[in-house]
């Protein structure tokens, strides 16, 4: 497998992973992509949308500052990918000068669950795929990233983001993958970044 790193992080992954033992958060569902527009929505319309139950924090890009907020929700006794996997689910949204240009939204609920498969990750060619290529090759990204996230105008950025945390007898472990896939204006792939973290369940 190509062997590529991650630059954009999953910055409230904490607040999930310090959530772990019973119920945590507030319920919510996934934004649909139709009811938002990246470049148009703005911070109120994402709130008004989603309640106030959300953290916030600043993350720095491309030198340029955003604001991010994150709604995250865990229980211990809902239904994940795996009997041994803690339920949880969180979106995030990216904000410059208040506008939205990114969201992502990570699951491990078996009903709206964002595990992909890392191993046809390889079979994206940079110069040679196109957005269609990666979505029909790994299904619906868990999310988009708009410029200023992206290095020019007119580029986007597709976000597959999985994170699972496994509770046992004494000890909380942890898996995340990642990975983002940059296009240019005629959708042509022209960066590839790939990460995992921790141990995969077996």
């Amino acid at each position: 497998m190509k062997k590529i790193k991650r630059n954009v992080a999953l910055i409230f992954i904490a607040l999930l992973a310090s959530n772990c033992v019973g119920t945590s958060g507030v319920n919510f569902e996934r934004v649909k992509e139709d009811t938002i527009s990246l470049g148009v929505s703005t911070y109120d319309d994402i709130v008004n949308r989603m309640g106030d139950s959300f953290e916030e924090d600043v993350y720095k890009k491309n030198n340029k500052q955003f604001k991010l907020i994150g709604y995250t929700y865990s229980s211990t006794g809902g239904a994940a990918t795996s009997k041994r996997v803690i339920a949880g689910r969180q979106q995030m949204f990216y904000f410059y000068k208040d506008i939205l240009v990114g969201h992502q939204f990570t699951s491990s609920w078996q009903v709206d669950h964002t595990d992909f498969d890392e191993t046809k990750v390889e079979q994206i060619n940079k110069g040679e795929s196109t957005k269609e290529d990666v979505i029909n090759l790994l299904g619906r990204p868990s999310g988009k990233l708009i410029y200023p996230l992206s290095k020019n105008k007119g580029e986007e950025i597709l976000i597959y983001s999985y994170y699972e945390g496994r509770q046992y007898a004494y000890t909380i472990e942890f898996f995340q993958k990642y990975l983002q896939v940059e296009c240019d204006q005629m959708g042509t792939v022209i960066e590839i970044e790939y990460t995992e973290t921790g141990n995969k369940l077996k």
